[in-house]
This record gives C-alpha cells, sequence and structure tokens, in this order.
C-alpha cells in the first residue's frame, strides 16, 4: 500500500484501490455531525461497509437537515464540526480502510445573503464579479425581484416589519430574520430617521439592485432559475468553467488529497449542458467512482457517452420493488381502486393532468420566459402568447422523460432523443386547438437548433422539462394516484403494476456489460416509503380479496367521521399507510398525511393550505386511531402482513447486495425499515442498538437469527454474512451474470443468477408467506459442489427444488467449493 497524501493521515491504506464493498449513506446534520460519524467506524466496519456515502459536506443554511442549500462551496461545513472534525473523522475511517464518497451539489445555492457570492450580486448588482455565477434574467435596466415578503412594501414599511439596520458590515434591509445587504453608497441619511419616514424607505428601496415583492408573486415575476419552484434555492451557471472551478474546488481538493474516492451528483438533469458536465468532472477527478442521480423513464438508459460509473439505482429499485407486486391483482386493484374512490382513470392521464398543473402554475414565469425566447426568434406578433405558451406546455406535458440531452459542444444525442421529441410534438399537437404551425416551429427549433441564440433556447427548453415531470410527477401525480402506493416511488411509475423475472435479468445483465460500478439501491434519502414499508404494502397483492373485503369494512366502519373530509382517496392512502407501517405514532401519521394532501394538491396545498380540509383530516386521523376494534384489527392484519413482507425484505435484500453495481445502504435500514417520506426517514437513528445486535448475530446460525425474525436480525445478519464476503472475495461478485430458470409450476416464483461462474444467488418471491409454492420450482446447479454461506449446507450440482435449497433461511447464496 502506498502513503496516503493526506496529512492528517500519514502512512494511510490506499484507499483508491480499495474494494468498492458497499456504501452506507449517512444524513449529516447539526444532530448528526463528523464526530458522531466517526464513531461509527467500527460498527461500519464490522457490518462489511467499504465506503461511507455523507449528504453534502460543505457549507449549508444554519439548521438544515439536508445539506443541499449550500452557501458557501468553498468550505467544510462549521456546523457539522468544521474542518478538524471532519479531518479526525476521515483519519478514524482511513485507519480502518473505509473511503468515502459525498454527495455534491453542482445545480444550485442558497439565495440568502449567508451565501457571500449571492449577497455580493444583490449588493452590486450587474457589477458584481459574482454576476455570471448565478443564472439570472435581467430585465434591461429593471433590477431583480425577490418574492420574500408577506404582504406588499407599503404595508411591510407600516407595520415595521421592513427597516434598515446597522451591522459590523455596514447597513442592511432586515425583514424578519432575514438581511439584504444595501448598495454602496445608497443610505444617505440617519437610520433611526430613516426607519422612521416611509418615504424615505421606500426611495432607498428603488436604489437598490433588487426589488422585494411578496412571495405569492414568485410564479410571475421570479428573474432567476430555481431548483424546482423553491425561490430559496437559486440555480447556478456551472456551464462557465471559472464557475465550475469555484463550486467544486473544495471537493476535488478532497479528492486529490485521497479522502474522498467517489462524487455522487446531485440533480444532474438541472444543469444546462450535462454531457459538458460530466466531462469536465471525469477530467477533474480522472479516478474517481462518480455516480448521478438520474431518474430514468421505462425503456430509457444513461447515454452512453457519458464518462461516469453509473446512477444512484433507482431504476434498480423500481424493478426490484415490481417484482413483489402480484401481476394476477392488477384487475382486481383497480376494481377495488375505482370503487372507493371513484377514480377510474390510468395513471397517464393524472401524471398528464398533474404536469399541466405544475407547467401553468409552479412554473408560470418560467414558461413565459420560454415563449418570450422563442418569440424572439420567430416573425414579430406570428402568433399570440397565450398559443405560445400552450404550445411549450403541452409538449412538456406530452414528453415521457424527465429530458433530452441535446448539447452544442458535444452533440451526442440519442437517435431515441429525437424519436421522444417527435412523439411528443405529434402528440401535443393532436390534441391542441393552437395552430400547427407553432408546434412545426418549435420543432424544427428542438430537433435542428441553428445558430446561438436557437441553442439557448433548446438548452433553457430541456432544463425546465425536468422540473415539471418532478413536480408533475413524484411530487402531485404520485400523492393522488393511491392504487398500490409501493408503487409510488421515486424513480417509479403507479401505472406500470409489476416486474417480471425477466426485466429483472435484463436490467443486471446491462449493468454488467456496461456500468458494472453503477450504485444500486432500495432506500434512499429521497424514497417516499422505506423499502421494508414498500415490501409490506407490496404483500397486498398477495391477498387481493382478502385486502379488498378488510378495508371495504374499515371504510364502511369510519364513513360517519368524514362528513368534511377526508375523501376517498385520502382515506384509501391512510389505510395502507397504516397496515404498512403499524404500529405508528399518531404524530408521524398526521405530519405525514398533511404532506401528502399538500403534495397532491386537490384539497390543499403549500402555499395555500385549506384549514378546514386539514383540520377534518388530522382529526379523521386521530379517531381512527383512537378507536380499540379497528386498532386491534389492524394489527392484526399488520402482523399477517409482515409474515409475507418480512421473507420478501430478505429476498430483495439479497438481490440488492449480489446483483451487478455497488449496493448502497440507507442508514438505520439494516433493520426493519418503515419509514415514511422525508423528514420521516431523517429521524435520529439508534446505532447502539444496531451494535449490540451487530454482535450478537455474529455468533448465531441461519435458524437462531430466524427465531428473531421480529427484530429485524435475519436482515442484519445477512448484510454482515454477504458483505464480508464480498471484501473478503470480491472476485465473485464481478465479471459475467447469468440468469438461472427454474423449471416447473413454481418457476415465476424464483428469482436466480449466476456470478462470474462461481456465485449463485437465489431469492423467492409472491409465495405469500407459504413455502409450499416453491416445491414445485426445480433449479438446476451447474457443475461442481456449492456451499450455502447461510446455512453452510453443500449441495451437488443437478436438480433442486427451491424449498429444500431454501429450507434453513429465506434465502441462499451458494459459493463453488474451489477445493
Amino acid at each position: 500500500m502506498r502513503p496516503s497524501s493526506n496529512p492528517h493521515s500519514p502512512g494511510a491504506l490506499d484507499l483508491e484501490a480499495a474494494t468498492w464493498t458497499a456504501t452506507y449513506r449517512l444524513q449529516l446534520s447539526a444532530r448528526f455531525r463528523f464526530d458522531d460519524v466517526e464513531a461509527l467506524a467500527a460498527y461500519l466496519t464490522a457490518l462489511g461497509i467499504s465506503h461511507v456515502y455523507l449528504s453534502p459536506i460543505l457549507s449549508a443554511m444554519p439548521g438544515s437537515n439536508h445539506g443541499y442549500d449550500g452557501i458557501d462551496p468553498t468550505r467544510i461545513s462549521d456546523e457539522l464540526g468544521g474542518e478538524e472534525a471532519y479531518g479526525r473523522m476521515s483519519d478514524a475511517f482511513r485507519r480502518l480502510g473505509i473511503g468515502q464518497i459525498v454527495d455534491i451539489v453542482p445545480n444550485h445555492l442558497a439565495a440568502s445573503s449567508l451565501n457571500p457570492w449571492w449577497s455580493d450580486v444583490l449588493q452590486h448588482g450587474r457589477d458584481s464579479r459574482f454576476v455570471n455565477y448565478f443564472d439570472i434574467r435581467w430585465q434591461d435596466s429593471e433590477p431583480m425581484h425577490l418574492p420574500v415578503l408577506g404582504s406588499d412594501v407599503p404595508t411591510a414599511l407600516a407595520n415595521g416589519k421592513l427597516r434598515v439596520e446597522a451591522t459590523e458590515d455596514g447597513p442592511v434591509l432586515q425583514y424578519f430574520d432575514s438581511s439584504y445587504p444595501l448598495a454602496p453608497g445608497s443610505v444617505c441619511d440617519d437610520i433611526h430617521e430613516l426607519n422612521r419616514d416611509p418615504t424615505k424607505l421606500t426611495a432607498l428601496l428603488d436604489r437598490q439592485h433588487y426589488r422585494l415583492v411578496p412571495w405569492r408573486e414568485a410564479e410571475s415575476r421570479i428573474d432567476y432559475r430555481r431548483f424546482f419552484n423553491i425561490d430559496g434555492l437559486v440555480g447556478v451557471r456551472v456551464e462557465d468553467p471559472a464557475v465550475f472551478d469555484a463550486m467544486h474546488g473544495r471537493t476535488l481538493k478532497l479528492v486529490a488529497d485521497g479522502l474522498v474516492q467517489g462524487l455522487r451528483v446531485d440533480h444532474i438533469d438541472g444543469l444546462r449542458q450535462p454531457h459538458s458536465y460530466q466531462r469536465r468532472l471525469r477530467e477533474a477527478a480522472p479516478d474517481a467512482r462518480i455516480v448521478v442521480e438520474k431518474i430514468l423513464e421505462a425503456g430509457e438508459t444513461l447515454p452512453d457517452a457519458w464518462l461516469i460509473d453509473g446512477t444512484t439505482g433507482y431504476e434498480f429499485l423500481s424493478v426490484v420493488n415490481g417484482l413483489f407486486v402480484n401481476p394476477d391483482a392488477e384487475a382486481p386493484f383497480a376494481d377495488l381502486y375505482r370503487e372507493l374512490t371513484g377514480e377510474g382513470r390510468d395513471y397517464v392521464q393524472v401524471l398528464e393532468e398533474c404536469k399541466r398543473l405544475a407547467v401553468g402554475a409552479l412554473f408560470r414565469g418560467d414558461l413565459s420566459h420560454l415563449a418570450a425566447m422563442f418569440e424572439a426568434l420567430q416573425p414579430a406578433g406570428r402568433w399570440s402568447r397565450d398559443d405560445v405558451e400552450e404550445t411549450l406546455r403541452e409538449v412538456m406535458v406530452a414528453l415521457p422523460v424527465y429530458r433530452t440531452y441535446f448539447d452544442p459542444h458535444h452533440d451526442e444525442s440519442s437517435k431515441n432523443d429525437r424519436e421522444l421529441m417527435l412523439k411528443a410534438l405529434e402528440l401535443a399537437r393532436s390534441r391542441s386547438h393552437v395552430e400547427h404551425s407553432i408546434f412545426e416551429a418549435l420543432g424544427s427549433l428542438l430537433l435542428e437548433p441553428g445558430g446561438q441564440e436557437e441553442t439557448a433556447f433548446v438548452l433553457a427548453f430541456q432544463q425546465y422539462t425536468g422540473p415539471a415531470m418532478a413536480k408533475g410527477g413524484e411530487d402531485t401525480a404520485f400523492y393522488r394516484y393511491n392504487r398500490l402506493v409501493t408503487l409510488n416511488e421515486v424513480g417509479g411509475n403507479p401505472g406500470h403494476w409489476s416486474s417480471s423475472v425477466d426485466a429483472f435479468h435484463a436490467l443486471c445483465a446491462r449493468n454488467a456489460e456496461r456500468w458494472p460500478q453503477t450504485m444500486l439501491t432500495i432506500s434512499t434519502h429521497d424514497a417516499k416509503r422505506g423499502a421494508d414499508l414498500r415490501m409490506r404494502i407490496a404483500a397486498l397483492s398477495e391477498m387481493p380479496d382478502v385486502w379488498a373485503a378488510t378495508v371495504r369494512s374499515w371504510m364502511a366502519r369510519h364513513e360517519s367521521l368524514r362528513e368534511h373530509g377526508p375523501d376517498g382517496n385520502d382515506a384509501y392512502l391512510l389505510y395502507q399507510t397504516l397496515v404498512g407501517a403499524w404500529p405508528i405514532e399518531a404524530e408521524r401519521v398526521r405530519e405525514y398525511m398533511l404532506k401528502a394532501v399538500r403534495e397532491a394538491k386537490r384539497h390543499t396545498t403549500w402555499t395555500e393550505p385549506d384549514e378546514v380540509y386539514e383540520g377534518a383530516l388530522c382529526r379523521y386521523v386521530d379517531q381512527v386511531l383512537a378507536d380499540e376494534g379497528f386498532a386491534s384489527e389492524c394489527a392484526q392484519f399488520s402482523r399477517r402482513l409482515a409474515d409475507i413482507a418480512n421473507r420478501s425484505s430478505v429476498a430483495q435484500t439479497l438481490l440488492l447486495l449480489t446483483a451487478p453495481g455497488v449496493p448502497d445502504l440507507y442508514q438505520g435500514s439494516e433493520l426493519w425499515d418503515l419509514s415514511l417520506v422525508d423528514p420521516d426517514n431523517r429521524r435520529p437513528v439508534d446505532f447502539a442498538l444496531r451494535l449490540r445486535l451487530l454482535e450478537e448475530a455474529a455468533a448465531l446460525t441461519a435458524s437462531e437469527v430466524m427465531a428473531r425474525m421480529d427484530e429485524g436480525l435475519p436482515k442484519l445478519w445477512l448484510i454482515m454474512m454477504t458483505l464480508n464476503l464480498r471484501r473478503e472475495r470480491p472476485g465473485l461478485f464481478e465479471g459475467t451474470y447469468t440468469p438461472l430458470h427454474a423449471e416447473g409450476a413454481g418457476s415465476d416464483h424464483l428469482v436466480a443468477f449466476l456470478r462470474n461462474e462461481r456465485l449463485i444467488a437465489i431469492a423467492p418471491r409472491l409465495t405469500a408467506g407459504d413455502d409450499s409454492s416453491l416445491v414445485d420450482a426445480i433449479l438446476t446447479l451447474p457443475t461442481g459442489q456449492w456451499r450455502d454461506l447461510y446455512s453452510g449446507t453443500l449441495w451437488d450440482c443437478g436438480q433442486h427444488t427451491a424449498a429444500v435449497l431454501l429450507r434453513d433461511f429465506p434465502v441462499a447464496l451458494l459459493i463453488k467449493d474451489e477445493a
């Protein structure tokens, strides 16, 4: 091993050459800092983790519980412990041979005066040396609009909420807890006198490079690109090489120093030129593992030209999740959903409705900006602004993927991109009443951009189709279409009912051939539900008649409680949530349901909450949970689900740990993970419990572990056993991937594959907790003898029933006996 270039850790292990066994995602915050991470080093080593995977580590807004609202990308966060604590943590991990992958956020920074670059732009306007760092749409000589006020300016001045205050750095404009720098020389009066005179204050405001406006006007008056529709996150022009260097310099220094071996790129689809970006990042970090957060829709693949190692694994999560949904239950669930809620549309229709809402409401200002760019490239007055906006909106709605990837510097747009855009244009034109000539002009621009202005329009258009899909889909439609909510997961498609074994094999074969180091996951910080909660809800599909009768009785039982809300759709979501997460505290249920109905935007929203509906919803939750008869029935039903789901959870965990790629574990998910969407899934993790159980599990047999199923010990033990094998014999998990197809009546209940001719993974599915279905599934083991890692049983080659192979543990991992 060569010495490290890290001055903190002379003679440390060569982590650049270390095997990537698995990553372990940790959510950092003021409540969980570098010192807390350092304390986990021995635990993660014993679990078999090779690389700790950290949420953003650079300076973010005070109190941030995620780090995606960065304020200074040149500094490690003091709130997390600063440089010294980061160095101590890194030393501890290096001594144990654990590397790091860090989450980087190139798309945006916080639009806050605490961000020195943004503050300088507010103070100096177009003369700021950082003015080109941000994606600002300056309007002629107009100032930039900041949608931050709760009222209009005269009201804020009259109420004394908007005033000037003296600071060490000079006078600032203060509004509640937020301050805004003032242009040099613009304060000409005594501050006390100024604050007593609304006329002078108004004149002062008019001398600034920005205008404070009501936050409710954001969608029509926003002058800068945001992360989705979050006004407090301003888009960064990372396509500019100087801005790229400024944004990445500190992180790339960590890579160069050998402290960081991998980078996870947040929201790459938000960037102006993802092709150029990933090439520049690869040139700056040639030896780092680079994965990107990218949601791939059905039939979509990563561009082959990208010089990265893969994605963060949403597509793997989606396919694995669908393996455990009974394909025969789709029709009964559709009928039940229609009966209970009145929703008879398919998901595509719901999604299109929600995307149309997102583009027209959440991104109204952005749509207007795109329309103006388009009009500037056409003969003056040829079409009305309304028709142009409708055309742009309908094409965005019709596009079935997050975005396309035309890049003038690296024109590697795939044939598939062109076909998708052609189909979107045709579909949008077929259902629009505007002149077809607009679609023809738009198509010419999008498919054959010419000069600089045309290219600028195409790049801007591509940046906004992703937010339209994200806000319309995962942040709206996923909360409206509640047919079976295990399918409503980031990277998934609630309209696609289940996954076949062949689909799983196809994904794994593609990863083995093209993306062998891609990240695999079944739980993330952005997941709508924990992996094991999803398995419980998926188990409903294995008992459709029982579930239908049960939920009908519960809905009828509580019908009188729903006079003012919730409606049938929200109530049905509640019952699915309860059977999946039971037992669960009322406060967690209320918080989740409030978030769900606000995201759905049918009865209430985040910006305009309906207190009557939300109050009725919370009362309904409390009354349902206070119903002792229901609570008893729900507990019994949930126990029945858990008996099925726990085995499915062990099975999906085996697939995660053995399929081609690098598995990622989300913090705490090594035990049963019944978390709901954030912030629920970012609650503190009891690592002391996990360490104690891991120490106990190390001395137990498969049968002893199975006796402690309720504690989640089989999952923890499986992870420890498998990851330590990966660390000791990494070659078993590399190389070829060969599907193994079972025979017999139960063949579809088995997922099995061969890795590198020396390792066989065997996982059951859709057995409803009854191993009898595996008696009729026959698997032929290749030549040689095979020892099961979990049971220790030695198997000869030839035919074996799945029931026999899995008699001691829910899954099997067979290693070829080299002796």
